[in-house]
C-alpha cells in the first residue's frame, strides 16, 4: 500500500531583521515547543556580514559554551533544502559577541558594536538586576529617554571580617564604594 503523504520534519522559516537588514534562516524542528529550541543556520548570517562560515564553525565547535547546541541541519534555501551548520537561537547573542567587528563587512560593523554593548548591559542587568541600570554609562539612546536618575540611594552593610573578625561597614552612595574599618564603624 502507497501513501502519497508527505512528512516535512523540518521547517524553515524566514525571518527579516528590518534594523539590521539581514534575514535570518530558522529551522524549526519537530520537536520544538518554544521558540527558543528553534535552531538558525550560521551560514546565512556569515554570507550577509562577510564572514567566513567555516571559520565561525570551527570556533563553534572547539569551544565548550556551545556543546550540544549545534547541529548540521537541512535548511530550505532557493536552490532547495541543504545540510547547514545551525546553532540553537539561544545561542545568538553569545555567538555575535564573539564575532570580530573588524572581520565583518564594514556596512554592519557599526550595528555589532552596538548590539554587542546591548548584550554586554543586559547581560549586567541580568546579574545585577535594576542596579545595573543606574551603574552603567548612559548610551546614546537613553539621552533621548525620559528615564532620569532622580536621586542616589545610600546603602550600608555591616559585617566582621572572617579572618580577624573586625568590625567593617561597606557604604554604597553616589560617590562610589567604600569600606570603613575597625573602631571608626558607626
Amino acid at each position: 500500500m502507497s501513501s502519497n503523504v508527505t512528512r516535512q520534519l523540518f521547517e524553515t522559516l524566514r525571518f527579516h531583521l528590518g534594523e539590521w537588514g539581514l534575514t535570518l534562516l530558522l529551522v524549526k524542528t519537530p520537536d520544538v515547543k518554544e521558540p527558543k529550541d528553534c535552531w538558525f543556520s550560521i551560514r546565512a548570517i556569515c554570507d550577509q556580514l562577510g564572514l567566513i562560515p567555516t571559520r565561525q564553525r570551527e570556533r563553534i565547535k572547539s569551544d565548550q559554551r556551545f556543546h550540544s547546541s549545534w547541529r548540521e541541519l537541512p535548511v530550505q534555501t532557493d536552490a532547495g533544502y541543504r545540510s547547514s551548520f545551525c546553532l540553537r537561537i539561544e545561542k545568538i547573542g553569545l555567538w555575535f559577541t564573539l564575532i570580530n567587528p573588524q572581520k565583518v563587512n564594514a556596512r554592519f560593523r557599526d550595528r555589532l558594536e552596538v548590539l554587542q554593548a546591548d548584550i554586554e548591559r543586559k547581560a549586567a542587568e541580568a546579574v545585577l538586576g535594576e542596579a545595573a541600570v543606574h551603574l552603567s554609562a548612559p548610551s546614546s539612546t537613553d539621552a533621548t529617554s525620559s528615564d532620569q536618575l532622580i536621586s542616589v540611594a545610600r546603602g550600608e552593610m555591616y559585617f566582621h571580617c572572617p579572618r580577624c573578625n573586625t568590625p567593617l561597614c561597606l557604604i554604597m552612595d553616589g560617590s562610589g564604594v567604600h569600606v570603613i574599618a575597625g573602631d571608626e564603624v558607626p
